[in-house]
C-alpha cells in the first residue's frame, strides 16, 4: 500500500533535484507501479525538450540503455519454454565464428545471461560504425534494426573477437564481469532460432504487444522521430549538449536497443510481479521461468548478486530486484520488491545520471520510509603492506580507460587519470570509493597461479597488466 507523507516527498524532491544538478539533467520521470499495474505515483521533473520548452508525461519515449538485457533474457527464456532452444547449450551450435579455442570449457547461453562467460570487457563494436563501412544508411535503407546483413556482419566480429580473447578472467561460470558483447550474441541466438526477420520484432510480437506496451520497442528511426519522444543530452564534454539518437549503440541490439514510456514500463514490470503474467491476463512465461530470472547467479561486487538479465540485493528491510541503464543520452532504472508488491521507475534523458539511487530512493518513499541517500557505514580496515604490494599497479580495459592502485603513506588509492580517489578498504578484498549517491565498489580478484591478477571496478572485472 502507497503511504507517502508531505514530509517524505519533500525529501524525495531534494533528493532528485540534487542528483540532476550533479548530472546536468535535462528531465527525468519517476513513478510507482503495484501488482495491478496502475501507477501509484509518478511526477516529472524538467523537461524533454529544453530548447522548445517541452514537459514530460507517462508516455515520452526514452532510451532504457541496459535494461534491454532483462528483454534479452526473458526472450531467451521463452524459446527455451518452447524447445527452440536450451539455456544449457554451447553458443557454439548457433553461432559458428565462436570456436571456444581459448576456454578450455564450452561458454553457454546461461553464461551470457549473467555475464559469466569469463571475458573481459571488449571495446564497443558500433552500430553506426559498422553500417557505415557496409555501405548502409538509414535514410537509404531503412531502420538498421531490421537490416539482416548488418546483423549476420556485426555477429561474426563479435563473436570472432571473443574466440581470439587470449586472457580469461576464469572457467565458464564461475566469475560475473559486465559484457555486452554476450547480450549482443544473445539477440543473434533469438533471431536465428525464433523465426522473425529481426531481434526487433521478436520483442515487439512476444513481449511488447502480448503485454499491451504499444510506445516500447528496440527500433531507433520510429521512436525518434514520435513527437513526444524525449531529446537525448550528453556531458562528456563539459556542458550538456544534445546527442544523435545512435551515438554508441551496440552493433547487436540485445545490449541496449530498447525504447519505452513510464507507462509501458509499468505494465513490464507488474508482469514480472505477477510471475509471468501481464496485467491484461497474458502469460508471456511460466512462472518457472521468471524465478530462474531473478535467482542469484553470480556475485556482482559487495552486496549484490546477478541473474539472468537482472540484479538482486537486500536494503531497507527488504529484498529488491533492479536494473539500471546508462548510454550517451539514456540514465535508466527500473527496481521492484516482491515483499512490497511495488516497483519504481526512473527515466531520464541525459547520461551518467544517478537514476538507481534516485529508483531505490523512489521505492524507500512508496514503502513509507525516508527516501534520503544514506550510504552504508563500514568499519575501516588496512591492507598489509605485503599485500598492498600485490595490489598496486596498472589495470587496463580494452572497453575503456583503465586505473592505476596506488600505496600512499601505507593506504590505497585509485587513480582514474583525470582524479585521485582513497579507497576505503572494507576486507580483505573489497574496497570503495565513496561517491555522493553511490559508492564505487573494487574486488581484488587472485588465485595461487597468478596471484593478484585483476580487479573488479563496479560491475567490470579489469585485468592487471604490471
Amino acid at each position: 500500500m502507497l503511504n507517502i507523507t508531505n514530509e517524505n516527498l519533500a525529501r524525495f524532491d531534494s533528493v532528485v533535484g540534487r542528483i540532476m544538478e550533479a548530472g546536468q539533467a535535462a528531465g527525468l520521470a519517476a513513478a510507482v507501479v503495484n501488482k495491478q499495474g496502475e501507477l501509484v505515483f509518478e511526477k516529472y521533473y524538467g523537461l524533454r525538450d529544453v530548447e522548445r520548452d517541452l514537459p514530460i508525461d507517462r508516455d515520452t519515449i526514452f532510451g532504457v540503455a541496459s535494461i534491454t538485457k532483462s528483454f534479452t533474457s526473458l526472450a531467451i527464456m521463452q524459446l527455451h519454454e518452447a524447445g527452440k532452444l536450451h539455456i544449457n547449450d554451447p553458443i557454439s551450435k548457433y553461432i559458428p565464428e565462436y570456436h571456444n579455442q581459448n576456454q578450455p570449457e564450452p561458454v553457454r547461453i546461461w553464461h551470457l545471461m549473467c555475464h559469466s562467460g569469463g571475458f573481459y570487457p571488449q571495446k564497443r563494436l558500433l552500430m553506426e560504425t559498422i553500417a557505415k563501412e557496409l555501405g548502409y544508411s538509414q535514410e537509404a535503407d531503412g531502420d538498421f534494426a531490421f537490416i539482416e546483413h548488418l546483423d549476420i556482419y556485426g555477429t561474426a566480429l563479435v563473436a570472432t573477437r571473443m574466440a581470439e580473447q587470449a586472457h580469461h578472467i576464469d572457467l565458464p561460470g564461475r566469475a560475473m564481469s559486465y559484457f555486452n558483447d554476450g547480450f549482443a550474441l544473445l539477440s543473434h541466438i533469438i533471431l536465428q532460432v525464433s523465426g522473425e526477420r529481426s531481434f526487433a520484432d521478436y520483442i515487439k510480437n512476444h513481449i511488447c504487444l502480448p503485454l499491451g506496451m504499444t510506445r516500447s520497442s528496440s527500433e531507433f528511426v520510429a521512436p525518434a522521430a514520435d513527437p513526444n519522444a524525449s531529446v537525448v543530452y550528453v556531458t562528456e564534454h563539459g556542458p550538456r549538449s544534445i546527442s544523435h539518437n545512435l551515438d554508441n549503440a551496440f552493433v547487436l541490439n540485445g545490449g541496449g536497443a530498447m525504447k519505452s514510456t513510464v507507462a509501458d514500463m509499468a505494465k513490464y514490470i507488474a508482469m514480472y510481479l505477477n510471475y509471468g503474467k501481464g496485467t491484461n491476463g497474458t502469460r508471456v512465461a511460466s512462472m518457472g521461468s521468471i524465478r530462474e530470472m531473478i535467482k542469484p547467479r553470480q556475485t556482482n561486487g559487495y552486496g549484490a548478486t546477478y541473474g539472468f538479465g537482472l540484479l538482486q540485493a537486500q536494503a531497507d528491510g527488504y529484498s529488491m530486484v533492479y536494473h539500471n541503464g546508462s548510454l550517451p543520452g539514456v540514465s535508466s532504472a527500473m527496481v521492484w520488491s516482491y515483499e512490497l508488491d511495488m516497483g519504481a521507475i526512473i527515466l531520464c534523458n541525459t547520461e551518467d545520471v544517478a537514476a538507481s539511487p534516485a529508483a531505490f530512493a523512489l521505492l524507500r518513499l512508496a514503502a513509507g520510509q525516508d527516501p534520503e541517500i544514506h550510504l552504508p557505514r563500514h568499519a575501516d580496515h588496512a591492507w598489509a603492506p605485503e599485500y598492498l604490494a600485490q595490489i598496486c599497479g596498472r589495470y587496463e580495459s580494452d572497453e575503456g580507460a583503465g586505473f592505476t592502485i596506488l600505496e600512499k603513506d601505507g593506504r590505497p588509492y585509485v587513480d582514474l587519470g583525470k582524479k585521485e580517489a582513497p579507497l576505503m578498504v572494507i576486507s580483505d578484498r573489497y574496497a570503495i570509493v565513496r561517491g555522493a549517491f553511490s559508492d564505487v565498489n573494487y574486488e581484488v580478484l587472485m588465485d595461487e597461479t597468478r596471484g593478484v591478477y585483476a580487479m573488479r571496478q563496479g560491475s567490470r572485472i579489469v585485468r592487471k597488466i604490471h
